[in-house]
């Protein structure tokens, strides 16, 4: 809280003042809600298709297709198989990173310095990310390390972004 003395009828009084959320922070916190919710939709995604195959792959539909495939192995299925298990792994950790996601947009909005840390940590792993992607032949990675290192750089430097997360 930012402490002003005020002069009213003559009187010197001393009046709290909260200082405004920076736009940009807002900024961030929305992309991150909207980003967590396309992660956990298609997190569930994953997750449904895992169970919807699996489901597919049961004994007598196993043996049918041996019957009408003299191509198709076991160690086929198995890692049919496999791969359909795979896909509810992995789209549990999609649920998880939706729900981080959402975490930290609150922590931004609530003006944890924690939530702030973690967008810094997060902004310089896409930058590497970033790099890799344009060492590899992927240009477009330019793009991520340019605008998440404009976010990296707001997050721990900006003057509002500090008084910000600095007052409670």
């Amino acid at each position: 809280m930012v402490k002003r003395r005020v002069k009213s009828k003559g009187k010197v009084t001393s009046k709290s003042l909260r200082v405004e959320l920076p736009l940009f922070v807002k900024v961030v916190a929305i992309l991150l809600f909207i980003s967590a919710g396309l992660t956990i939709v298609m997190g569930l995604l994953f997750i449904l298709a895992g169970i919807i195959g699996d489901s597919f792959l049961s004994v007598s539909e196993i043996q049918e297709i041996f019957n009408t495939d003299p191509n198709l192995s076991e160690s086929d299925l198995f890692v049919g198989s496999l791969l359909l298990r795979f896909l509810v792994v992995f789209g549990i950790l999609m649920l998880i990173l939706g729900i981080i996601d959402i975490l930290i947009g609150i922590g931004l909005f609530k003006r944890k310095n924690w939530a702030r840390i973690l967008v810094v940590i997060l902004s310089i792993i896409g930058m590497a990310s970033g790099i890799i992607k344009v060492f590899t032949g992927v240009f477009i990675g330019i793009i991520d390390v340019f605008v998440l290192g404009i976010v990296a750089w707001y997050f721990t430097y900006h003057k509002d972004v500090k008084r910000a997360f600095r007052e409670k």
